[in-house]
């Protein structure tokens, strides 16, 4: 409670804006998560998240639902490397490319989907 005359004390805790990104394996002809060939399924790829400079930050081996999410992340570049392709395919050497930005003063989460 504010009074006339006397002295309140106020207190704020700045957050500090982090980002999120999400990584959906597909298959390349299908352009979804079905395999072409059922023989081989795409669960068991692995992918790795880097800094931008190429240091690996958390690699992950793909289950069933083909996914991958890494939150609480300073803004900033990032991307997602394949690192062990399932069997039967050959090894996506694309630099996925993520990049983390702020949005504004009242958005503490910024989320960006790599697929």
């Amino acid at each position: 409670v504010v009074q006339a005359g006397k002295t309140a004390s106020v207190e704020f805790k700045n957050e500090r804006a982090t980002g999120k990104t999400t990584l959906v394996k597909q298959d390349a002809t299908t352009k979804s998560k079905e395999a072409l060939n059922p023989t081989y399924p795409l669960a068991g790829a692995k992918y790795g998240l880097f800094k931008k400079d190429g240091t690996l930050l958390k690699e992950f081996t793909l289950a069933a639902d083909l996914t991958a999410s890494v939150d609480k992340l300073e803004l900033g570049s990032y991307y997602w490397g394949e690192t062990l392709a399932p069997t039967g395919y050959t090894l996506d050497k694309t630099k996925h490319v993520v990049e983390l930005t702020y949005k504004d003063q009242v958005t503490p989460v910024v989320v960006k989907d790599a697929a």
